[in-house]
């Protein structure tokens, strides 16, 4: 059967066996990591990009360096804060 995101939360985890919950675990990641991806959709289309990032521990913020040169913002979801 095939998935369908219709009846789900957005920020609903889709596979709970492999979410991790641990924040040290997760800021540690985040410290280490050398980028990111970000995937989004516009119109049914997926877009995916590598990103830069900085993640600020003291303000629970991560900055990323994004869109690519040839995306344009609208591939971006509307961001409010730190994420």
């Amino acid at each position: 059967m095939a998935y369908s995101v219709e009846h789900r939360s957005f920020t609903e985890i889709r596979r709970r066996d492999r979410a991790v919950t641990d924040e040290a675990w997760i800021q540690a990641l985040l410290h280490r990591a050398p980028f990111a991806a970000l995937a989004t959709v516009v119109d049914g289309q997926p877009f995916i990009n590598s990103n830069l990032f900085v993640y600020d521990e003291a303000a629970a913020c991560i900055y990323m360096h994004t869109p690519a040169p040839d995306a344009p913002r609208t591939m971006l979801p509307p961001l409010s804060g730190c994420v």
